[in-house]
């Protein structure tokens, strides 16, 4: 799996609209893991339907009733466009690299090099849509999530650069993504390039935080000119040799 925002090799539906449950009538049902409308009767016919804590719900697809499985509490807690981000800061890093800093309306917990999809509407958006995968760049003791991306010229990326402190966007999928620090006898080396090393960052910085031993080499591919984080990975390198 790379680390670019949008390439995230992912389950998921088309850009439909978040879905206002009131329009529903009795026979239909949001599947509460991508927010698509399905109808009861289907889901049930092929076994996407669970019962917990004595509600039922109904998925999509086998996929979405795997995901459910996995972390029931994830989806039911929570209607699914409910989550907001609003943006606190912005700050350019290095050429067209930016870093959006957002708070979220519901505490999120996430382990870092995990990623959300995030949802932010807007006119005329191009073939991308208005939703787009990113990788969380903050670590959880940060207290803020922050989002590190090339602006480019498509609509949404043009949109995001846009927005103004106190706008807001969607959480349309909590954190997910399995390319996390494992645990390792072996010191590990990570290879990256570009905005690739967003991932990495929120990794190391939460390593050295939380006082582990950072037993890794990073191999970054890039101008170093361009190098977000460049700083801050000099930093690290001094304290952990």
């Amino acid at each position: 799996m790379n680390g670019h925002d949008h390439e995230h090799h992912h389950h998921h539906h088309g850009d439909a609209p978040a879905v206002d449950p009131a329009t529903l009538d009795d026979t239909q049902a949001i599947c509460p893991v991508t927010g698509d409308v399905v109808v009861k009767a289907e889901a049930e016919a092929l076994g996407h339907s669970r019962q917990h804590d004595g509600q039922a719900y109904y998925f999509c697809c086998a996929t979405c009733v795997q995901l459910f499985d996995k972390n029931p509490e994830k989806y039911t807690h929570q209607t699914h466009s409910s989550d907001t981000l609003t943006l606190t800061s912005k700050e350019n890093l290095a050429d067209n690299v930016w870093a959006f800093r957002f708070e979220a309306d519901t505490p999120i917990s996430w382990t870092p090099g995990q990623f959300i999809r995030v949802e932010l509407p807007h006119d005329n958006p191009d073939n991308e849509g208005t939703k787009r995968w990113f990788t969380i760049s903050s670590t959880p003791h940060d207290g803020y999530i922050q989002i590190t991306t090339r602006v480019t010229d498509t609509t949404f990326k043009q949109a995001l650069s846009a927005l103004p402190v106190g706008g807001r966007i969607n959480l349309v999928e909590q954190p997910d993504g399995d390319f996390v620090w494992q645990e390792s006898e072996k010191p590990l080396v990570f290879i990256a390039g570009g905005i690739g090393i967003t991932p990495f960052y929120s990794m190391l910085k939460a390593r050295g935080h939380s006082g582990q031993p950072v037993s890794a080499t990073l191999i970054y591919n890039g101008r170093t000119d361009e190098l977000p984080f460049k700083v801050e990975f000099e930093e690290a390198s001094r304290r952990h040799p």
